[in-house]
């Protein structure tokens, strides 16, 4: 099948870690702007916008091309060879010996050349001259721009345009030093996993032996995130979920219409996540307030899904990530009691619903007052309350309250490419201390994977280095971790469209 070069929709980033090399941005919204009314249907749904969805809502490619006909007579000066087509290496050979002339043949080529075979044919010369006046939109972000300077754009040659080389395009950006890695796989110290190195951690876990039951337990993934970018789209979700046994997912943003429709109660809906990292991108950490617009508006609306069950609540919100992931522009310097999370436990708390934090070891004792506090609410406390805590920092949250719960993540405290000071598991089970809690407190622990940073190609490996943990844990303690808890919590319902 061709591979056609695609605009990847790139909604939002996670945190924890992050990179500076991912920060890529290009919402919807943004593409909304573009003028001429010429924003791009994704006629596929699957978060990417391909070339031919590209070309064909301006309507520059509107009509099947018909090789066949000839080219009119003042355009035969361009055909070289007499094929009866224009290519284009002679059309640019022909352009450097007399510039005017070949000019707009070749600044406009990629816009002409509707099915993308380096040739122009009759049908596409004539559509491109009707059209000719949408054209000279001259602004750079015009889809005739993009589609125009489309190999320039692609900074990392992968035939795929995302968010950050639009960004760079839109902003007169040239794209960074060669050498520079826009792709491949984060670890939590900020460092790029090459291929070899992915391979190397999937060769280890994909060979994992699990034991029954461990192997086959149905796990609920209370920490999916799904960004509508590249690979983490609902389809690819949905088919990563299948492959590993994962029977509910979500439990943080971004919230999606399409994961709903296309897991039904697999699906943990959540809210909040995108407006929140969109207005501290905007406006920094004093634009997380009541009053700022679009937290206004996202408080309201995140209300009206949680009083029609629409979402289970708020997440992940970050709240503090200095020492556990964050990134100039990106990091979160708050306390879970500033007036707008207060917001959040209200609305929460009068539709029992869930906030899933992530916050530093600083706030323990905050997040302790607001449980007891609201005890309607249930809180979630990400990857375990990073930034230093411990068993017995655990134990005493853990002890003073009935509805905090802390949330084991693959990415962040497991063995595949979390941080060894965060970690809580390996594939030979809880380290003691997480051990002798989970056995102390068996209703109050959460499994997550955490597949943010473009962790999605060791998704299966996380999942894999969860179940061999679990294997180690008595039939009772192994289910009520993998996934008793979660549909506790969540209100899980036993899902319709899910095979074992």
């Amino acid at each position: 099948m061709k591979l056609m070069p695609r605009l990847l929709l790139m909604l939002v980033v996670s945190g924890f870690p992050f990179s500076s090399s991912a920060v890529a941005e290009m919402s919807i919204a943004e593409l909304r702007k573009i003028p001429g009314k010429l924003f791009p249907k994704d006629t596929n749904v699957n978060g990417l916008l391909e070339l031919d969805e590209l070309k064909s809502r301006p309507e520059i490619c509107k009509t099947k091309n018909k090789p066949a006909l000839p080219l009119q007579k003042r355009h035969m000066k361009f055909d070289f060879n007499k094929d009866n087509f224009i290519d284009r290496n002679d059309l640019t050979k022909f352009q450097n010996g007399n510039k005017n002339r070949a000019k707009l043949w070749v600044g406009k080529f990629n816009i002409i050349d509707c099915n993308a075979n380096q040739k122009l044919e009759a049908e596409e010369i004539v559509l491109f001259f009707r059209n000719r006046n949408k054209s000279k939109d001259t602004s750079k972000k015009s889809i005739f721009k993009l589609v125009e300077n489309f190999s320039s754009i692609d900074c990392d040659k992968n035939n795929s345009l995302d968010g950050l080389e639009i960004r760079w395009f839109w902003t007169d950006r040239s794209c960074p030093e060669a050498g520079v890695e826009l792709g491949g796989v984060k670890t939590y110290s900020g460092k790029d996993m090459d291929n070899s190195q992915v391979e190397k951690v999937n060769n280890k876990f994909h060979k994992l032996k699990i034991p029954s039951p461990a192997n086959t337990v149905p796990i609920a993934d209370v920490h999916m995130h799904m960004f509508n970018i590249g690979r983490s789209n609902p389809q690819n979700l949905f088919r990563l979920m299948n492959q590993n046994n994962v029977k509910w997912g979500g439990g943080v943003g971004l919230y999606s219409e399409k994961m709903q429709e296309l897991l039904g109660d697999r699906y943990i809906p959540m809210f909040g996540r995108l407006e929140w990292w969109n207005v501290n991108r905007k406006f920094g950490n004093d634009g997380l307030n009541p009053e700022n617009k679009i937290i206004s508006e996202m408080l309201q609306r995140a209300e009206v899904l949680l009083k029609a069950k629409k979402i289970k609540g708020f997440g992940e919100i970050h709240v503090q990530n200095l020492k556990s992931g964050g990134v100039p522009k990106f990091n979160f310097n708050l306390q879970l009691d500033i007036p707008v999370i207060i917001r959040m436990y209200e609305i929460a708390n009068k539709y029992n619903g869930v906030l899933q934090f992530h916050t530093e070891l600083d706030d323990k004792e905050r997040a302790i007052k607001l449980a007891l506090k609201y005890p309607n609410t249930k809180t979630i406390l990400s990857h375990c309350l990073p930034g230093g805590s411990t068993p017995d920092d655990w134990r005493e949250i853990l002890t003073e309250t009935k509805n905090v719960y802390c949330e084991i993540s693959g990415g962040g405290n497991g063995p595949t490419v979390g941080s060894a000071k965060a970690a809580i598991y390996d594939e030979n089970g809880l380290t003691s201390g997480y051990l002798e809690l989970l056995k102390e407190f068996p209703d109050r622990f959460l499994l997550g994977s955490d597949p943010c940073c473009r962790l999605l190609p060791l998704y299966k490996s996380v999942i894999m280095s969860q179940r061999s943990m679990l294997s180690h844990l008595s039939p009772d303690l192994m289910k009520k971790l993998a996934y008793e808890n979660a549909v506790r919590i969540f209100n899980l319902k036993e899902p319709k469209n899910y095979k074992n």
